[in-house]
C-alpha cells in the first residue's frame, strides 16, 4: 500500500507531454511579442546616443562659428595635414570636417553612430586618402557628414548646379571650398549643417573615417543617401528630380528618419518626408517663397 501511494504522487507530480506543449506554446508565443520590443527598445538606445553625439558636434561647430567671424568650416578646403603633405589636387590634402572641428569636440568617437553597421574598406585600402595618418590604425568609422551645396530644382532654374543657397560651404573643383557667413542664414533652428551619411548601398566610401576626406562631405545629388528614401519608388516625396532616380539603398537611420544637426546649435530627428519636402527646404539658407511638389 505505501509502495502505490508514493507511485502515485510522483506520477501526478509530472508534467505531461500535452502539457509541455502548451508551456513552450506559451513561452514561443511571448517571446514572438517581447524580441521585437526589445529589438526597438535596443534601437531607441542607439538613436538617443546618437543624437548626443550629434548635439556634440553641433556645439563644436558652432564654436568653430563664433571663433571665425561667422563663418563655418569649409567643406574639404586644400590645407598642409598634419604629416606635412604639399596641399594638391587630391583627396589627402583636403582637411576633413572631424579634423577642423576636433579643437573644440576632442573626441573622435563621437563621430560613429551605434547603428552604423556599414561595411567599409579596410583602413588601409590604398584608395583611401588620410588628412591625418595616425587615425589608420585606429579606423573609426564616421557616421556624420557636413552639408555643402546640393542640387536642387530651385537652384538648376537659376541656372546653379549646385544651389548656391544650400549648404554653410561652397563646393567645386578649386582649393577655394570656403565655409559661408552664418548671417546667410535666416532660420537656423530649420537648416541642416550635419547630416546621418553610411548608405548601405553602392558608394563604398560612404561614411568613411575619421581623420580621411572621404565621405565627409554631404553635396551635389547625395540626397539619396538620407535615411527613410524608398530606393524602389520615384513617386511623390521619394523623387530625386532633378538628380533623377537612384535605387541605391539609403542610410539605414532610425525607424525611417535619422538625426540631424540644425544651424541653431541643436541636433533634431527628422523623417525623409520632412527633409525633403518643398525641394529639400531644409537645406536652404534663404528659404523659398515658391511652393514645391513634394
Amino acid at each position: 500500500m505505501p509502495n502505490s501511494f508514493f507511485a502515485k504522487k510522483k506520477h501526478t507530480g509530472a508534467f505531461t507531454l500535452i502539457e509541455l506543449l502548451v508551456v513552450i506554446a506559451i513561452i514561443a508565443i511571448l517571446a514572438a511579442i517581447l524580441f521585437p520590443v526589445f529589438a526597438q527598445a535596443k534601437e531607441a538606445a542607439k538613436k538617443t546616443a546618437c543624437l548626443s553625439n550629434m548635439k556634440q558636434n553641433s556645439i563644436g561647430l558652432n564654436l568653430y562659428l563664433n571663433d571665425n567671424d561667422d563663418a563655418y568650416p569649409g567643406a574639404l578646403p586644400f590645407i598642409y595635414d598634419v604629416n606635412n603633405q604639399h596641399p594638391s589636387n587630391s583627396a589627402g590634402s583636403r582637411m576633413p570636417i572631424d579634423m577642423q572641428l576636433m579643437p573644440y569636440t576632442k573626441n573622435a568617437n563621437i563621430w560613429s553612430c551605434g547603428s552604423d553597421g556599414k561595411s567599409r574598406p579596410a583602413s588601409t585600402d590604398p584608395d583611401l586618402e588620410w588628412w591625418d595618418k595616425t587615425y589608420i590604425s585606429k579606423a573609426i568609422p564616421r557616421s556624420y557628414a557636413y552639408v555643402a551645396e546640393i542640387r536642387t530644382v530651385e537652384g538648376d532654374a537659376r541656372g546653379e548646379n549646385p544651389d548656391r543657397n544650400t549648404g554653410l560651404s561652397t563646393y567645386n573643383n578649386a582649393p577655394s571650398r570656403t565655409g559661408k557667413s552664418g548671417s546667410l542664414i535666416e532660420e537656423p533652428s530649420n537648416t541642416i549643417g550635419l547630416v546621418e551619411s553610411y548608405t548601405e548601398g553602392g558608394d563604398k566610401y560612404s561614411g568613411g573615417y575619421v581623420g580621411s576626406s572621404h565621405g565627409s562631405a554631404f553635396t551635389g545629388c547625395d540626397a539619396y543617401k538620407l535615411a527613410g528614401r524608398d530606393p524602389s519608388s520615384t513617386a511623390g516625396g521619394n523623387s530625386l528630380t532633378p538628380c533623377g532616380s537612384n535605387t541605391t539603398k539609403p542610410t539605414k537611420g532610425h525607424n525611417k528618419g535619422s538625426n540631424y544637426v540644425m544651424c541653431d546649435s541643436s541636433a533634431k530627428y527628422r523623417t525623409w518626408s520632412q527633409v525633403r519636402g518643398n525641394d529639400f527646404q531644409m537645406f536652404k539658407l534663404r528659404k523659398s517663397t515658391t511652393t514645391y511638389t513634394p
